[in-house]
Order: C-alpha cells, then sequence, then structure tokens
C-alpha cells in the first residue's frame, strides 16, 4: 500500500473538533477558528490513498 499517492475525500464524520476548544491545546496562531478565515470546508475531508484502506488513527492503540 502506498499512502503517499491517493486524494482527499469528503468525510461526513468531520471534523474531529470543534476548533474552538482546541485553544487549551494550540497556540493562538493555530487556533483557526478563532481567526478570521471564513472557510472552514477543508476540515471535512480525509486522506483516501488509491489502492488501500488508510484505517482511522486510535491514540490508545498507538500508544499500546
Amino acid at each position: 500500500c502506498n499512502y503517499g499517492k491517493g486524494k482527499w475525500v469528503p468525510d461526513k464524520s468531520r471534523p474531529l473538533y470543534s476548533g474552538f476548544t482546541c485553544k487549551q491545546w494550540l497556540s493562538a496562531m493555530w487556533a483557526c477558528r478563532l481567526t478570521q478565515r471564513l472557510d472552514f470546508t477543508y476540515e471535512s475531508y480525509r486522506w483516501q490513498p488509491d489502492s488501500c484502506d488508510m484505517p482511522n488513527f486510535d491514540g490508545s492503540k498507538f500508544l499500546t
């Protein structure tokens, strides 16, 4: 599987966080919802490799 070749596809399960509460763990320059940006449609996309499925990241599984 080549994860480097693929395309961005719409995903109804996203965004994974609102962007308003991220200020607790992101610096102000990265808290996009608190800036002047108006277009947030990019938050509803995920990367889909061409020839295989990429599982969602599971933080707990990764840490074990």
